[in-house]
């Protein structure tokens, strides 16, 4: 969905980081709804690595999770948020007054990612990553985009 909005604001921009910003965005929306959509049977993190953290499918369902679960979904929001912000980073600063729109989203996104990771053992409830700073926090990023500034890195 990311890479056609880009190519309609920015044609001249690259595909490969419009593609990149989708991706990211994606794992953090997972990320944010990982006991809910447990408890839908909807599993959101590899078997492989719920073993290596000595953790179950069903801890996912029922926070506040084990240190091992709570440190695997710091880990991927640690990594989700990085390739967030490197992605944001490789667009063409010409093209980001144009991305505005998208730049907002990543940095809400961004920000929703830290508020949960904070929150961890404790897992986001639905609409929990909903903040009254979050028109802030697109406000700034909003500007940062208009002068081809990406958005600014926070914690």
């Amino acid at each position: 969905m990311i890479e056609p909005l880009v190519q309609l604001a920015a044609p001249a921009a690259v595909p490969e980081p419009a593609r990149a910003v989708g991706r990211s965005l994606r794992e953090i929306e997972l990320l944010l709804s990982l006991a809910s959509d447990a408890r839908l049977g909807r599993l959101r993190l590899p078997l492989d690595e719920l073993g290596r953290a000595a953790a179950t499918p069903e801890e996912l369902a029922r926070p506040p999770w084990p240190a091992g679960l709570s440190d695997l979904v710091r880990a991927r929001h640690r990594q989700a948020r990085a390739a967030l912000e490197a992605s944001v980073g490789s667009l063409a600063p010409v093209a980001q007054p144009a991305l505005r729109g998208l730049i907002v989203w990543a940095a809400v996104s961004r920000a929703h990612s830290l508020r949960a990771e904070r929150r961890l053992p404790r897992a986001s409830l639905a609409r929990d990553h909903q903040a009254p700073l979050d028109g802030w926090c697109a406000w700034r990023a909003a500007r940062r985009a208009d002068a081809g500034r990406g958005f600014a890195r926070a914690g």
